[in-house]
């Protein structure tokens, strides 16, 4: 893993697991739920989550009875997916690892990575490596699902300047009465196609 990769992980999980919940609750990504199931029960057969965080979307499959297991880097994403997991006394194989590099003892017949996560990784070399890993474990006709994010050209030309910029997101009540509120600083590096993304 390069140092530009470990140093975007480190900021995107810097977040913190135990909000990432509120800044994106199920049912908050445009409908992507549907989407991916729809797919899966057409393919049939057991599904890899790659970039699974906390189960937004793996827990509500699991649900539908759907047969699920997971891949995220951030443990402590997945350690709060465990714990809702045993709220619902449902079972699922979680693993800890790069998407760039895992290997597991299973092959399934679909893998998807949901909500441009596959995007996370800006090196081309490790892009082709995750690929790669995503076709070693997928059955034989099995199915490779990866949402990307297309920006539109004003997007692009907008947080291009050298002073950094934080901008309101969201605010959330928590029921003990207290509240978060949730920004974000964005900068787009054109040169080296990559956006970065801060929170607090």
């Amino acid at each position: 893993m390069s140092e530009q990769q470990k140093t975007l992980e480190r900021t995107f999980h810097g977040f913190g697991a135990e909000i990432y919940d509120l800044w994106w609750p199920e049912g908050s990504v445009g409908g992507d739920e549907s989407f991916y199931k729809e797919l899966l029960k057409r393919q049939g057969g057991n599904s890899l989550e790659v970039g699974c965080g906390t189960g937004r979307i793996l827990i509500p499959f699991l649900k539908e009875n759907l047969e699920i297991d997971g891949l995220d880097y951030a443990n402590d994403m997945l350690n709060i997916c465990r714990d809702i997991l045993k709220q619902y006394n449902l079972s699922a194989d979680l693993y800890q690892g790069p998407m760039q590099n895992f290997n597991l003892s299973k092959k399934y017949n679909s893998i998807y990575v949901p909500f441009h996560s596959f995007m996370i990784v800006s090196e081309r070399s490790e892009a082709l490596q995750a690929l790669k890993c995503f076709f070693n474990h997928l059955k034989q006709k099995g199915q490779l699902i990866i949402s990307l994010f297309v920006p539109k050209y004003q997007s692009l030309s907008l947080n291009t300047e050298d002073q950094d910029k934080w901008r309101y997101c969201k605010e959330v009540n928590l029921e003990d009465g207290k509240k978060i509120i949730i920004s974000d600083n964005v900068r787009n590096f054109h040169l080296e196609q990559v956006k970065r993304v801060r929170y607090c």
